[in-house]
């Protein structure tokens, strides 16, 4: 016996095919740069990197740190389908990702929100590479650049400077004009290849040159070492 495409089955076809095609359509409009690209962060400059982000977890590590990086980690886990799903707009409109995702996947949501609870200094030294720590290290150390990242429903636009960026699975800089600086790569590495284009661009000044390597220290010389280094004639 044949049997037809119940309301229910086609209802669940829809939610899935609409998804997939919108997500085609929006990756295909973004404007991606040929002459210019990243390039992912060797293993010294990762950790130094990290050696650089663990100094500013105490001053930056308030809840408002904690929750938005726990947010991206559980947009990043939760299925792509909810980003189109008419009945979770609201949830992505206001950013409930942890809410969204209880709808769709509860049993995912567990580990999702496990694996963005970890605190930051521990998240930021401990070993193994993680969402998390790709997220902190991008929010320690560029904290004053929007970042965006297509798993909560954004899409790189225009900007009043350059931001970093996560789309179709590996990380970028999205320029003023809207455009993508690919190249940096997936990873840890391709966080901290981001974060040292940024900062190449907008001149980073010692924590550039720390992360690079060519200075031993992140903090500032202080005036007696000037005054020692000094030359009168």
């Amino acid at each position: 016996m044949l049997y037809g495409i119940t309301p229910g089955g086609l209802a669940r076809m829809t939610a899935i095919t609409h998804g997939f095609w919108k997500r085609r359509s929006m990756v295909a409009r973004i404007p991606v740069a040929s002459l210019v690209t990243c390039r992912p962060a060797s293993d010294d400059e990762v950790r130094r990197a990290l050696e650089l982000a663990a100094s500013k977890v105490d001053a930056n590590a308030g809840e408002e740190l904690t929750s938005r990086a726990r947010n991206i980690v559980i947009a990043r886990a939760m299925p792509k389908a909810v980003l189109s799903d008419p009945r979770l707009g609201h949830f992505v409109e206001l950013g409930q990702f942890y809410m969204a995702m209880r709808e769709i996947d509860p049993e995912g949501l567990n580990a999702a929100h496990r694996q963005g609870s970890v605190p930051p200094l521990l998240a930021v030294t401990r070993d193994d590479d993680t969402v998390l720590r790709e997220v902190l290290v991008i929010l320690l150390l560029l904290k004053d650049f929007d970042f965006i990242d297509e798993n909560t429903g954004r899409t790189p636009d225009k900007g009043d400077k350059v931001r970093p960026a996560f789309v179709a699975g590996s990380y970028h800089v999205v320029t003023p004009e809207g455009t993508c600086i690919p190249g940096a790569g997936r990873g840890i590495h391709g966080s901290v290849g981001c974060i040292l284009h940024i900062l190449e661009a907008t001149g980073g000044g010692i924590e550039l040159d720390f992360v690079r390597g060519t200075r031993e220290t992140f903090k500032r010389d202080p005036p007696e070492r000037e005054f020692q280094d000094a030359v009168c004639f």
